[in-house]
């Protein structure tokens, strides 16, 4: 296409690694071989985080600064910013509802056990395949009949159903084991005045930092989760300045008028590149 019609040509990148991570090792290698030698073919590739676009472009082995960074739209309805339910506060999970993503109980015990969160809620959100089911029940089996009554499980992607889940939360944590690098639920949750508490891996950190609407903890495990959360929760208002800071930063660089500015710059980026190739 590129050839016959002279056009340039602009690709997004996002979660190749994970569609490679899934291939028997020999095929992983001839697909990451043909993914290189077709990068050359693009005139601009672009990436939504920074974190992705590093790590993508080490695996392909593509020159540095061969991808652009592009932040994604977020649209967040019209309306108030989320209420931070205290009374009492809810912790939120949105990702695969997969072992791999975070998704156990043993954060969840440790912060059930410090003072004064004994009545903590858990809402999870997401998706879940037929085979993650089993995980999934067996995670709800280990809580008890009251935890099990404060969870409110969310199987599906659907988009509005999305925000009516940020807006029940206090605070936002998908600690996932896996390296995340596109952090969409960190950035919709912000968007409604959500704060978020995200293991210091992948896309997380760099939105936090360029955000300011949450928390980072290192290392990724139990202990270090509770530990940033715990004072958190105990703090309301520190938890709705957060929120505030985090929100307005998203409503500034994931505005459509300031991203779509930005795809604009890339495509004029990409069609100067192409005429100085044919020249």
């Amino acid at each position: 296409m590129r050839r016959r019609a002279g056009a340039a040509v602009v690709c997004l990148l996002q979660d190749e690694d994970v569609w490679l991570d899934a291939l028997p090792p020999t095929l992983r290698s001839e697909a990451e071989t043909e993914l290189a030698r077709r990068a050359a073919d693009a005139d601009r590739l672009i990436a939504i985080t920074r974190t992705y676009a590093d790590r993508i472009s080490r695996r392909l082995a593509l020159p540095a600064n061969r991808v652009a960074v592009v932040p994604p739209v977020i649209q967040p309805p019209p309306g108030p910013p989320a209420p931070l339910p205290d009374r009492p506060p809810v912790l939120g999970y949105y990702a695969r509802l997969i072992a791999d993503r975070g998704l156990d109980d043993a954060a969840w015990r440790l912060l059930r056990h410090e003072p004064g969160l004994a009545a903590l809620r858990l809402r999870l959100g997401g998706g879940a395949a037929a085979n993650d089911r089993p995980h999934l029940r067996r995670l709800l089996r280990s809580f008890t009949a009251a935890e099990r009554a404060g969870s409110i499980v969310e199987t599906d992607h659907d988009h509005a159903r999305r925000w009516e889940f940020y807006r029940a939360i206090s605070v936002l944590s998908t600690p996932a084991r896996v390296e995340d690098g596109g952090g969409l639920q960190s950035l919709e949750a912000m968007a409604l005045g959500v704060p978020v508490v995200q293991p210091d891996r992948g896309a997380f950190g760099e939105i936090v930092r360029q955000t300011g609407g949450g928390l980072v903890y290192f290392p990724q495990t139990p202990e270090a989760l509770a530990a940033a959360l715990a004072p958190l929760l105990w703090e309301p208002e520190r938890l709705r300045e957060l929120g505030r800071i985090g929100r307005a930063a998203v409503a500034g660089m994931c505005d459509p008028n300031v991203v779509s500015a930005s795809w604009l710059a890339e495509f004029e980026a990409a069609i100067s590149t192409r005429r100085s190739d044919r020249a």
